[in-house]
């Protein structure tokens, strides 16, 4: 089974105010446990986000894959107020890798790629306590259930590619 997701995470009114210039009639946002929510970057966010950026570019913007410079450039020209998360996914049968970046008022402050920081000595299960998704979720403040890494927590399993608009 795949899963394949990419989405911005945070507290409702930076969520909010991501997407309010955009002017989008429904855009897809999901509340997640500790009051945090989760707006999926489906296909009309990503064009709309392009349009308000008066641009076709769409190269990637490493580490991430879908992630480009025209969302970068729009997240640092909007600037939502507060602190929120980006993450990607794109596994298939248990093989693949996740992405994640860290913004405070619009501006990246870090990014993380699966592996890269990797510590092989940590045994499982604490080395899944080191993924990107998890590193990212955790300076946002999540608070992990005791048999759950922040992932799970989050109940970010449940959506295994993006919900239709």
């Amino acid at each position: 089974m795949g899963h394949m997701i990419q989405c911005f995470i945070g507290y409702l009114n930076t969520i909010q105010g991501i997407v309010k210039p955009l002017y989008l009639q429904t855009p897809v946002i999901v509340a997640l446990p500790q009051n945090l929510h989760c707006l999926f970057l489906c296909d009309d966010i990503y064009d709309s986000i392009h349009k308000y950026q008066n641009t076709n570019n769409s190269l990637g913007f490493s580490p991430f894959d879908v992630f480009d410079i025209a969302i970068k450039e729009y997240l640092e020209t909007i600037q939502p107020n507060g602190d929120f998360i980006y993450i990607e996914t794109e596994y298939f049968g248990g093989v693949g890798v996740q992405f994640s970046g860290i913004f405070r008022n619009g501006q990246l402050l870090s990014t993380h790629k699966e592996n890269d920081d990797a510590d092989t000595s940590v045994p499982y299960p604490d080395n899944v306590l080191m993924q990107p998704i998890n590193i990212a979720l955790r300076e946002l403040g999540v608070i992990r259930d005791v048999s759950l890494d922040e992932f799970d927590t989050m109940g970010l399993g449940n959506y295994r590619r993006i919900p239709d608009v």
